[in-house]
Formats: structure tokens, sequence, C-alpha cells
């Protein structure tokens, strides 16, 4: 679904719920969206809670159907369960009232005779998050700025992300995904240049590999020798690899991701009188291997990959050379690039996706488009940045062209990764 104007948004949302019930006669529908104030309620911080609650509520009732749309109204999802409906309306009041994050969503829960309201329950009102007085009086009176609500969800949300790090993953990988406009990448809107993927499955494959990956890094003693330790990445991220294909139908959602975060979440459980960038280093060394034995499978006459055939054409080796680097530019360059954004999300993630397209050699687009059409694309993300194009004029060159930059949101991912999980005394990346 397209994003609309707000008000349209809302009687297209309404209209489909009359639908789903119409379709599923003596069925209750669940209806989770973001509890977030402005004309533009899809955000990452939105969307992320969205979903995460969305899984609390598919855990907690009898669900025989759910689908999900996307507007400026944020994401929505419907649940269609045969339970009755006043049981289920207080299972979601209970999860609005007792979960972390469960004030910044409201749960409406609908049948044939109408929307069961808090107030039938016996609930008291919503109360505002700034001043605790009831929400409804302070919306009406305006008696807080937009900006400081917004503000206010976006600091719960990350807060709540930060103190673990299986969360700050989580929400790394969906914040990407969420960013828009995205260059041929998919977004919640468009799914880009790509045909094979959308903004769903990349949220169901972050939300499957996100616990895996921290799961192996705290399993792995990191005492053992460096090379010792990555050989143990390697195998637990073929079996994550394995796990996010069964997810997606075989889709490549996340493969670099998966052996970029498994280095860093396992680089900062090393010594940590040594700086990030260096632990990563030190413990990707064994990748050098890799591309000793790219050039014997070459001039053995061996087929090689996509990343192999790139880097022996260009001398470019992605993601595994700027781990066996340590990621250099992630922590002197993109990372203090996105700490000073003053915009609202969405427009910093993707001013933060154009500087990294200006200045990656993304192997991605090597591959697919040749030498001439990466140096084309890093200039127009910088005359972007400059002023000099209009982002979307950019966005729809890079859609009509095929143009498709996943090593660059990759690293979009590990700069929010490491900007939220920092937070909170974490190691947030310093060189």
């Amino acid at each position: 679904m397209a994003p609309v104007d707000i008000l349209d948004a809302r009687e297209q949302r309404a209209a489909f719920q009359q639908e789903l019930l119409a379709q599923n006669s003596g069925a209750v529908l669940v209806c989770i969206k973001a509890n977030y104030p402005g004309p533009d309620k899809h955000t990452p911080h939105t969307s992320f809670t969205v979903h995460l609650l969305a899984r609390e509520i598919e855990d907690s009732i009898p669900v025989i159907g759910r689908w999900e749309t996307d507007t400026c109204e944020g994401t929505a999802v419907y649940f269609i369960s045969a339970g009755a409906a006043v049981p289920i309306k207080d299972a979601m009041m209970r999860l609005e009232n007792n979960h972390p994050l469960g004030r910044l969503i409201d749960i409406d829960v609908l049948s044939s005779r109408g929307a069961v309201s808090r107030r039938d329950m016996g609930y008291p009102e919503r109360t505002c998050f700034i001043c605790n007085e009831p929400a409804r009086i302070c919306a009406r009176m305006r008696r807080h700025p937009v900006e400081t609500i917004q503000k206010y969800y976006r600091d719960t949300v990350e807060d709540w992300c930060a103190r673990d790090a299986t969360r700050s993953v989580l929400f790394a990988l969906v914040a990407e995904a969420a960013c828009r406009p995205k260059f041929g990448l998919v977004t919640p809107f468009s799914q880009g240049r790509h045909r094979d993927m959308d903004y769903p499955l990349l949220v169901r494959s972050a939300f499957a590999i996100a616990p895996l990956i921290t799961e192996a890094t705290a399993m792995i003693d990191a005492l053992r020798k460096p090379e010792d330790v990555f050989h143990d990445l390697r195998h637990a991220g073929v079996g994550i690899e394995r796990k996010m294909l069964e997810v997606t139908g075989g889709v490549n959602t996340h493969r670099g991701a998966v052996f970029t975060f498994l280095l860093v979440l396992m680089a900062m459980r090393l010594d940590h009188a040594v700086p990030l960038s260096e632990r990563i280093r030190m413990l990707a060394a064994p990748v050098a291997e890799d591309f000793q034995a790219i050039e014997k499978k070459a001039a053995q006459g061996t087929p090689l990959s996509h990343g192999e055939q790139v880097y022996m054409q260009y001398g470019e080796g992605g993601i595994r050379a700027l781990a066996l680097a340590g990621f250099p530019r992630v922590f002197n360059d993109y990372l203090p690039f996105f700490l000073v954004q003053e915009d609202e999300p969405n427009t910093a993630l993707a001013r933060t996706l154009l500087h990294i397209m200006a200045t990656c050699d993304d192997t991605t687009v090597l591959y697919r488009n040749g030498i001439d059409a990466l140096r084309e694309v890093q200039r127009g993300a910088a005359d972007v940045l400059a002023g000099k194009k209009e982002m979307m004029l950019f966005n729809d060159e890079c859609i009509r062209r095929g143009i498709s930059a996943g090593g660059c949101a990759d690293l979009l991912a590990l700069v929010v990764f490491l900007t939220v999980h920092g937070k909170k005394g974490h190691d947030a990346g310093t060189v």
C-alpha cells in the first residue's frame, strides 16, 4: 500500500477492517498500530514497535489470519481470531499496560457488533506520555509540542533496545529496512529494483536472525585464539543463513548483515582496553586467506561466485575486506556523520545511506552494473547531499537503472546498531 494523506489512510484502514470482518463472519479482528503524533507516522521506531508487539499478540491469541499495511499512518498489523472479543480485549489491554513499549501502540479489538473499548472493560482511559493527564485532553488542547512527544517515543524505544544486544541488532535491521527513500533498495512503500523481496519479508528475516546472532556469539569461548573464534563464527553464520533462507523462501535478505553482526558482537566481548575497530580486525584476520583462495580458484579455472568475480575483476573484497580492515570508515566517518544529523529519523537514515553510497565501492553494484555505473551512483549520492540533485529524483533513477547497494545498507544497519547499543555505556565503537 502506498503512502497517502493521513485522513485517506485512516479511511482506508477503516474500510479494510470492515472488509476483513465481512469476509470472516463471527470472528474477532485485532488491529495494532503506532500511538504516534504527526502527519507521517511511519518511522523506524514506530514500525519496530508495531512489529515487536504484533508478535506478542500472535503468541497470545488464536490467530486465523494475518495482514499488514504500510501508509503514512504507519505500519498496521491485523489479526483475525476465533476467540471471544471481551477476553481478547482484556489480553490486549494488559499488553498495552504491562509491556515496556505498550504505551507506544494502540490495539483495537472489533467484532460485528463494533469496537470493544477500554471503558466497556472498566479500564481507565490512556494517559499522556509527557504529563500523565488523560491523553485525549492533552491532544485536543495541544498541550505539548509534537516534537516533544515524538522525541519521547524515539528515546523510549532506543533506551529499551540499548539494554539488550538482541534488541539492538533487531532494531538496527528493522530501521535499515524502514529507511525511505532507499535508492533502489526495498522500503515499506517500494520493492525498489527487487522482485524477490519486500518490506514484510525483510522484517520477518530480521526477527528470525537477530536472536540467533546474539545466541551464537554468547556461546563461543572468547578466550580462545582469534582464528579459532573466527572459525566458530563462520560455522555459526552458516546455520543462521540457513534459517534466513528457510524463513524467506530462499531469498538472500541479510547474508552480509549476519557476517557483520556476528563479527562485531563477538569483538565486543574481547578486551575493552583495545579499540573495537582493532578487535574486529584481529578477529577477521583469517579473511585474508579467503582472498588467497579466490586467486587460486581463478588460476585453476574454477567457477567463481559473484563476489569472487568482483574481487578478481576490480580488486574489491566487499564486506569481508571492510571487516579485515576493522571497518575504519564506519567508525571514523559514517557513525560520526549519522550522529550529527538533526533531521527526523527517516531523513537522517536516508542522508547517512547517501553518504555511505557516495564513498563505498559497493560490490553488489559493481557486479550487477559495472564500475562506470558505480561511479555515477557515487556522484549522484554526493550531489543529493550537496543540494545539487533532488533526493526523490535520484531514488527514481536508481530504481530505473536497477541499482541496489545492498552492502551500503548493511553498513547503515551497523551504524544504527553502534548508535543505539552505545546508549547504555556498551562498547559504542570508538576507535
